[in-house]
């Protein structure tokens, strides 16, 4: 009986935060990723990506640098636009070693409990105003960075240096995260995949 009521007790805690890596790479300049991920309570969260400078992810993992230059958007359930980020980090975070840049993204915010989606884009593939459903600026030009010069005609960063499709994400402190799709086809389509996910 003592063992039962533990167990029930037990049921009725919070799941703890914890961190989640992920790791793919795009197939085109204008994929964009999304990502799912879910607080039961209030908390304070680190979204990231290392794949331009590289470093060591939430996982322990050495991630290299060499990856193309991210921008990371963070939308509510109903995919409203709550922030977003290209090339602002903390002062902790490297330096790719060949460009001698630092152009991964970075978000902190405080957020209440809920459901969220991740969308992880190229630069300078945004988000047409202000809303998931709206799509990105660049959907449909699978080339759109080859403006830049590079000889690989696709992930050229501003440089111009050829970039590879890798991507590094990290969601921290959160309770669930996952990976929704390899790469979103149509805005409408990408939005109604992400909130049924969550």
């Amino acid at each position: 009986m003592r063992l039962l009521v533990i167990l029930a007790a037990l049921a009725t805690l919070p799941a703890s935060a914890a961190s989640f890596s992920f790791t793919g790479s795009f197939q085109a300049d204008d994929d964009v990723q999304l990502f799912s991920f879910a607080l039961d309570s209030g908390a304070t969260v680190t979204l990231t990506t290392l794949s331009y400078a590289g470093g060591l992810n939430s996982d322990g993992a050495l991630i290299g640098p060499g990856g193309f230059d991210p921008i990371l958007s963070l939308f509510d359930a109903s995919g409203v636009l709550l922030d977003s980020n290209d090339d602002v980090l903390p002062p902790a975070v490297g330096v790719d070693p060949v460009t001698g840049e630092s152009y991964d993204a970075f978000l902190e915010l405080a957020l209440a409990p809920g459901n969220y989606i991740l969308a992880l884009t190229q630069f300078d593939n945004t988000v047409i105003g202000g809303n998931l459903a709206n799509g990105f600026v660049e959907s449909g030009d699978p080339t759109f960075t080859s403006i830049y010069g590079c000889s690989n005609g696709a992930f050229c960063d501003s440089s111009p240096a050829n970039r590879s499709s890798a991507w590094a994400v990290d969601i921290r402190e959160v309770d669930r995260a996952s990976l929704d799709a390899a790469a979103v086809p149509e805005p409408a389509s990408a939005l109604l995949l992400g909130i049924g996910l969550l």
